[in-house]
């Protein structure tokens, strides 16, 4: 358990190039450790990625509560988008694949994946489909946690179409 500690907390000063204190990094990483020990038994490539990621948007969460980062700037934003969806794809990617999706009327998955974001961003973790469709509400009328999941898919695929 303390190597994983050890190798997270240096993935994160490594990602955040030491923007956040020692002692501040180590209590995010215990503290994402905590909400996956149910999964850590299993050493897959899944597990580490996801721990990793989860571990990102604790930090970037930090960023933004704390005035380390602007949020309005391109870099939260390249960090974001970068963390969100663990990495190869910059906020223009993003704003590209969402005025794609409007471009097409393709609006149930624009409305989605808006929904997925702001919720990333917010709460600093990534939602589950089930979060998103509730607050979706009355616009999502008629939508499946299974919905959610492709439009989820089907944007990170469109993200590899980018320019």
């Amino acid at each position: 358990m303390a190597s994983l500690l050890d190798d997270l907390d240096r993935h994160v000063h490594e990602r955040f190039s030491d923007r956040i204190p020692a002692p501040v990094v180590r209590t995010l990483v215990a503290g994402v450790v905590a909400r996956w020990r149910g999964v850590l038994d299993s050493r897959s490539a899944a597990v580490a990625k996801g721990l990793r990621a989860d571990a990102n948007r604790a930090a970037l969460a930090w960023l933004r509560t704390n005035g380390k980062i602007d949020s309005r700037g391109r870099d939260y934003d390249d960090l974001f988008a970068d963390t969100v969806f663990g990495g190869g794809f910059d906020a223009a990617a993003i704003r590209w694949g969402i005025h794609l999706l409007v471009h097409e009327r393709r609006i149930m998955e624009a409305l989605i994946m808006t929904q997925y974001l702001d919720m990333a961003e917010l709460d600093g973790m990534v939602p589950t489909a089930r979060e998103v469709l509730d607050k979706l509400k009355g616009r999502g009328r008629g939508l499946s946690e299974d919905d959610v999941h492709n439009a989820l898919v089907d944007f990170h695929c469109l993200l590899h179409r980018a320019p």
